[in-house]
């Protein structure tokens, strides 16, 4: 343990009765900031997964414009109702079958 001007003091301490301060170590903030990178580093990955995610969906999208599936629901089959469409572009499903309304009919619900 490093004792010196990188250390704080908490708390007392002194076999004489007399308080003393106790030192603590440089090395509690290294653990504390390397655990404030770990968390940030969780909170990337969990948007780079996140980002990942909606870029498959809106290349899904795209495939299904380009073959003329694009405001077809894949669940029922139904138009895409356009609110739905202006609100989440990408989306495979009518508002229906996205709430759970409908189940699949034969179909895995992949676009």
């Amino acid at each position: 343990m490093r004792y010196g001007s990188d250390c704080s003091s908490v708390g007392t301490s002194c076999a004489s009765g007399r308080a003393k301060p106790l030192p603590i170590c440089a090395m509690s903030a290294d653990f504390a900031e390397q655990v404030t990178q770990r968390e940030h580093d969780d909170v990337l990955g969990a948007i780079s997964s996140s980002a990942q995610a909606e870029l498959q969906q809106v290349e899904a999208a795209l495939r299904r414009l380009a073959s003329g599936r694009y405001t077809t629901c894949a669940v029922c089959g139904e138009d895409i109702e356009p609110e739905r469409l202006a609100a989440v572009p990408y989306t495979d499903r009518c508002r229906t079958c996205a709430e759970g309304g409908r189940r699949a009919a034969g179909r895995d619900g992949r676009g």
